[in-house]
C-alpha cells in the first residue's frame, strides 16, 4: 500500500512489487529480524538474483545501505542507492516473525540525518498499529482462536 501525494520518479518499489529483500530498505528491515544464519542465506540468494538480473553494478550501493541500516538498527538508505533520495523502514512483526515493513521515502532535504529519531519513532508507531490490526484480523477480540490462517 502506498500513501502520500509526493511523486517520486526514482521510487523503485511500487505496490505489489516483488524483488529480493536486500534491494529495498523495507526488505533490509525485514532481514534484520532473521536469525544470522538465515539472514546470511537470504543475502547470498539475493545477491545471486541481483547479479543474474542486473550484473554487479549495484552491489556496492546495496552493501552501503545494509551497513548503514545495521549501524542504525533499522532500515536506512540515505542516498546510498538513489542519490538525493532517502528511505527508512521498520518491520511489522507478529508471532511468526516479520511479515511486512513500513517505509517512508522522500527527498534528502526533507528526511535528513537530524530527523532519524523522529522518523524511526513514527515508523515504529505505524508498524505497531499494523501489527495490532493484523492480530485483530487473525485472532479477533478474544485473541484466542484464529478466524482464518495467514
Amino acid at each position: 500500500m502506498r500513501a502520500g501525494t509526493v511523486p517520486l520518479n526514482a521510487l523503485m518499489v511500487y505496490p505489489g512489487t516483488r524483488r529480493p529483500l536486500f534491494t529495498s530498505v523495507g526488505g533490509v528491515a525485514i532481514m534484520q529480524t532473521l536469525p544470522p544464519e538465515e539472514a546470511h542465506a537470504v543475502l547470498m540468494d539475493n545477491v545471486a538474483q541481483e547479479v543474474a538480473r542486473r550484473g554487479p553494478v549495484r552491489l556496492d550501493a546495496l552493501r552501503k545501505m545494509r551497513e548503514r541500516s545495521d549501524a542504525l538498527g533499522f532500515g536506512a538508505n540515505m542516498g546510498d542507492v538513489v542519490p538525493s533520495l532517502h528511505a527508512f523502514a521498520v518491520p511489522v512483526q507478529a508471532a511468526g516473525g516479520a511479515f511486512a515493513a513500513v517505509c517512508i521515502v522522500g527527498e534528502a532535504e526533507r528526511y535528513g540525518a537530524e530527523r532519524l529519531a523522529e522518523i524511526r519513532a513514527e515508523l515504529e508507531a505505524a508498524a505497531e498499529a499494523l501489527r495490532a490490526d493484523a492480530q485483530e484480523l487473525v485472532f479477533g477480540n478474544a485473541g484466542a482462536e484464529p478466524r482464518f490462517n495467514m
